[in-house]
């Protein structure tokens, strides 16, 4: 308990510094002036424009907060909690040994290299997405605890009643309705797997207690709120007009062809840098767990055939390659046992969620991905341990591991705060034009410099465009832009 306490304290500060140093940025104003404005009630973001529970908090009360310490440290606490919660519903408890420790700092070195800002530091990303997905990982961890018992028979479910019962019921509805909220995608997912577990339980014979169905009932009743948005069909409508989303109806009145078009595209558009990398990693693992050997220009064939894999999948036919792997899943699970039946289940959950995302016609902002590179995380981190348990060099694995955390924590931090003390410079620049008289303030370009890759919108050179505005209103002058 002391090195979890440790554990949690160091990436809790280690998050409080990154916050501290990041600025606020064009969305996060836009909310604190939502939040500050006495005509903008708090479900307003529901009925306008955005009906996730992340977006309500922000918009109708913590965005008054995004540019204090206060904000910086609930963030961090937010941040804790999900990186401690979703190792939970990897391993169904808190990290006990070294093995458990050397997975967390895996998983902290992939967040920290995953947009990391767009997720874990920008006001209104977290809310979204760090906030949103945060409630449905605590939400999941009482069903990941119950299924861990009945799969060891240490538990096959109790389903009698009484006062400590309910009352863990009510408190698990009063966090499932939110945390059905927070996610148009990841939600119906979730709702899906959760009417399955019905099924399989019905089917084993398993009582399923009475917390268990009103948690159920509380996830698939605030999913349906978020779906049922006006703000998000509104939207939804925009996106319409500019051809990047499709209708229910528009995709049934497709031809066949059009509709196989539309699925290729879909699973096309699915292709990350997140998947890329854990592709690279499944196939090391399979060719290790396989005992496969190559001569060295087997294996530069094999780098080239990885390439034009990755080109297949991005720009050709993304469907096939997901089906190749999950037949080398298979493959693994029927030579090696059924415990690596579990990389099918998840990479053919990654598969599927592609599917519920099938109106939508564009790419998902790497920010909306969160959830999904999680599926992926989740894989990457088995993988690991797996491998670390039958290495030679297990010191040399430990010591890349720490090395490569500190190093991305360092440059990572670098670069925002590097971007925090410019706009520092940014402030005195627009104070010492208002101080002259100057109504019009033009900054320089060069001070919205990042080497690391920025998920919201910034500044320009019309004074018209919706940042700009923000920016002159935030800095009580007419106009801002810059050249």
């Amino acid at each position: 308990m002391n090195k979890i306490f440790k554990s949690l304290i160091a990436i809790f500060l280690t998050l409080l510094a990154f916050n501290i140093v990041f600025p606020a940025q064009s969305d996060d104003y836009a909310a604190m002036f939502a939040s500050l404005d006495p005509n903008y009630h708090f479900f307003n973001s529901y009925f306008v424009w955005n009906g996730r529970m992340g977006e309500i908090l922000y918009t109708g009360f913590f965005g008054q907060l995004s540019n204090t310490f206060w904000f910086d440290i609930l963030n961090s606490l937010i941040g804790c909690v999900l990186i401690f919660a979703f190792f939970i519903l990897i391993f169904a408890r808190l990290p006990k040994n070294r093995l458990d420790f050397l997975s967390l700092i895996l998983i902290c070195l992939m967040l920290v290299n995953m947009n990391f800002a767009e997720i874990f530091l920008w006001g209104s990303g977290s809310a979204n997405y760090l906030w949103g997905i945060g409630l449905i990982c605590l939400f999941l961890i009482p069903y990941r605890l119950f299924w861990e018992s009945v799969f060891k028979g240490e538990n096959e479910g109790n389903s009698s009643f009484s006062f400590g019962k309910i009352a863990l019921a009510l408190g698990l509805f009063i966090l499932a309705v939110p945390a059905g909220w927070s996610s148009e995608h990841i939600g119906a997912f979730i709702c899906f797997i959760l009417v399955i577990s019905f099924v399989y339980a019905y089917m084993k014979k398993i009582k399923l207690p009475f917390w268990y169905y009103i948690g159920v009932i509380g996830f698939i009743c605030g999913w349906i709120i978020l779906y049922s948005s006006p703000g998000s069909a509104k939207r939804s409508l925009i996106f319409i007009e500019n051809g990047s989303f499709l209708t229910l109806k528009m995709i049934w009145e497709m031809s066949l062809f059009e509709k196989i078009k539309l699925i290729n595209e879909v699973f096309n558009r699915y292709y990350s840098r997140g998947f890329a990398l854990f592709f690279g990693i499944f196939l090391c693992f399979y060719a290790y767990k396989m005992q496969i050997r190559l001569k060295l220009y087997q294996y530069f064939l094999c780098f080239i055939g990885f390439i034009l894999a990755l080109v297949f999948v991005k720009h050709i036919c993304a469907f096939l390659v997901y089906m190749g792997i999950l037949s080398l899943m298979w493959n693994m699970k029927n030579k090696l046992g059924k415990q690596y039946l579990i990389y099918v289940i998840l990479f053919g959950s990654w598969v599927f969620i592609a599917l519920i995302l099938i109106q939508l016609k564009g790419s998902l902002p790497w920010r909306g991905r969160f959830g999904l590179e999680l599926i992926l995380m989740v894989m990457v981190v088995l993988m690991f341990r797996d491998f670390y348990m039958q290495s030679d060099f297990k010191k040399r694995i430990e010591k890349f591991l720490c090395i490569g955390l500190a190093g991305s924590v360092l440059l990572c931090f670098a670069n925002w705060a590097y971007v925090g003390y410019q706009w520092r410079e940014v402030v005195k620049i627009v104070n010492e034009q208002k101080s002259q008289g100057i109504e019009d303030v033009v900054v320089s370009k060069k001070y919205f410099k990042s080497f690391y890759f920025k998920g919201w919108d910034e500044a320009n050179e019309d004074p018209k465009w919706w940042v700009n505005g923000v920016y002159a209103k935030y800095f009580g002058i007419k106009s801002f832009s810059v050249q």
